[in-house]
C-alpha cells in the first residue's frame, strides 16, 4: 500500500512516516461494476484511491440520463 500512496502526485513529497500512517488507516475493498461508490451531495469523509480497473464519473441529468465527465483508473483520486 506504501508504494501504491507513492505514486499518488497529491502525496508527494510526504514522508515515509506519514504515508505509513495513512496507510495503515486504510481499508482494500473490491466493488461490483454496477456499484454507486459515491452520489453528487453526499458529504466528503473518505478519500477512494482506484488500484485496478476504472471508475466512471458521471452526472445525472433531470429525466434520469447520465452525462459521463471522467474515467479514474489506478492511482487516480476521489474525495468524498
Amino acid at each position: 500500500m506504501l508504494a501504491d500512496l507513492k505514486k499518488i502526485p497529491l502525496f508527494e513529497g510526504l514522508p515515509d512516516e506519514d504515508l505509513l500512517m495513512l496507510a495503515q488507516r486504510a481499508a482494500i475493498r473490491s466493488v461490483p461494476g454496477s456499484e454507486v461508490i459515491v452520489r453528487e451531495g453526499d458529504p466528503a469523509d473518505s478519500l477512494y484511491m482506484i488500484l485496478s480497473g476504472k471508475v466512471k464519473v458521471y452526472l445525472r441529468e433531470h429525466g434520469g440520463k447520465e452525462m459521463l465527465l471522467d474515467v479514474k483508473g489506478p492511482g487516480s483520486t476521489s474525495a468524498r
